[in-house]
C-alpha cells in the first residue's frame, strides 16, 4: 500500500512537471510571435510616420511643422495613455493570471 502512495506521488510531482514545462513553452512560443509583431509593427509605424509627416509638411509648405504635429499627435497619445495608465496595467495583469490558471 505504501508503495502505491509513493508511485501515485511521484506521478503526481511527472505530471507537474510536465504541466509547467508545457505552460513555459506555451509562454515563450507566445513571447516570441508577440515579439516579432511588435517588431514588425513597430517598422510599419515608424515609415508610415515619416510618410504622414512629410505629407503634411508638404500641405503646409513645412516640413518641420508636418514633423511637429505628427509628434504632437503622439504627445497627446501618451498623456491619454498615461492617464489610464492603472486601468491598463489592471487589464493586463488580469490577462496574466488569467492566462496562468488555464
Amino acid at each position: 500500500m505504501l508503495d502505491l502512495i509513493i508511485q501515485y506521488i511521484e506521478k503526481r510531482i511527472e505530471l507537474l512537471k510536465l504541466e509547467a514545462g508545457e505552460k513555459v513553452i506555451i509562454s515563450a512560443g507566445f513571447i516570441t510571435f508577440i515579439t516579432l509583431s511588435i517588431l514588425a509593427l513597430s517598422f510599419f509605424i515608424i515609415l508610415f510616420n515619416f510618410a504622414l509627416s512629410f505629407m503634411v509638411g508638404s500641405l503646409l509648405d513645412s516640413y518641420a511643422l508636418g514633423f511637429f504635429i505628427v509628434a504632437g499627435f503622439y504627445l497627446l497619445l501618451f498623456f491619454i495613455i498615461f492617464a489610464m495608465r492603472k486601468k491598463i496595467m489592471n487589464t493586463v495583469t488580469s490577462f496574466i493570471i488569467k492566462s496562468f490558471k488555464d
